[in-house]
């Protein structure tokens, strides 16, 4: 068993399948960069298609097969990674999800090796990110319109500038750290800081309000969060949410942690 488990998320039905089918294959195929990573991937679906699920399975990429027959949103990535995580030993999981594309290889053991020599980080981000360019991923310069991978430029709990130190060398790849917020974009962490999230929840929150808790919550740590210079994965649209103009109904929604638990039970996680 590897030290980092990398849970990877799909929703493709046939109801989207329009305008998430090309995307998800492409996120697929881009998943073989890191076959020679030192990570175990774990697919978690919610429900797709029965052919989504298939090239899945397929694709022989995967550990272990989490495909749910209900949608529990991203909590089904983010509270089910960690729990596995938690559960099996391994000492960091990241995830991600069907709308982003690996570019990079050979970076998950600088990242492991990162976070060995700094027991004060808690995460790393690892989307596209340049800290030589900071405007191009600011929307307060690049709107998410231009530019998806775009992301605030300040702590949303305590409206700090971000603070930056840096660099750190780890097999030629480049960290720095900083005081940014928890984000829901892919991030890999320590396990026991991610499961700590849901320990006190019964009922979890989805999308931006569970974002907004786990920053106020992470923040009483406080946060301290690494970033891999370049990244090592971009998304390929813009957040449907965030399209949308808003997350209205997103607020009301609640995930039962139970629930989650009694569909892992019966699928023998």
């Amino acid at each position: 068993m590897e030290r980092l488990l990398v849970g990877y998320l799909s929703y493709v039905t046939e109801n989207n399948a329009y305008r998430r089918f090309e995307n998800f294959s492409n996120s697929l195929y881009s998943l073989e960069n890191l076959k020679d990573e030192p990570c175990d991937l774990l697919s978690i679906d919610n429900n797709s298609s029965c052919s989504v699920k298939d090239a899945l399975k397929e694709s022989k990429l995967f550990s272990n097969l989490v495909h749910l027959d209900k949608n529990f949103s991203d909590i089904s990535v983010l509270f089910i990674t960690a729990y596995y995580a938690k559960k099996q030993g391994y000492d960091y999981c990241m995830y991600t999800y069907d709308d982003f594309i690996v570019t990079r290889k050979n970076v998950l053991n600088s990242c492991i090796e990162f976070l060995d020599n700094h027991s004060s980080v808690h995460c790393v981000r690892v989307p596209v990110y340049s800290y030589d360019d900071k405007n191009a991923f600011d929307p307060d310069h690049t709107p998410k319109t231009i530019n998806p991978d775009s992301v605030r430029h300040f702590n949303t709990v305590t409206r700090e500038k971000l603070r930056w130190e840096g660099p750190y060398f780890y097999d030629k790849n480049k960290f720095f750290i900083n005081n940014w917020h928890y984000t829901s974009r892919p991030t890999l962490w320590r396990t026991d800081v991610l499961y700590s999230l849901f320990e006190d929840l019964d009922e979890i929150p989805v999308m931006q309000t569970f974002e907004k808790y786990s920053c106020e919550k992470l923040n009483e740590l406080p946060l301290s969060v690494g970033v891999l210079d370049g990244g090592m994965m971009h998304t390929v649209k813009q957040s449907e949410r965030n399209a949308q103009g808003g997350t209205s109904a997103d607020k009301k929604i609640r995930i039962k942690k139970s629930e989650i638990l009694e569909c892992l039970n019966k699928l023998g996680f």
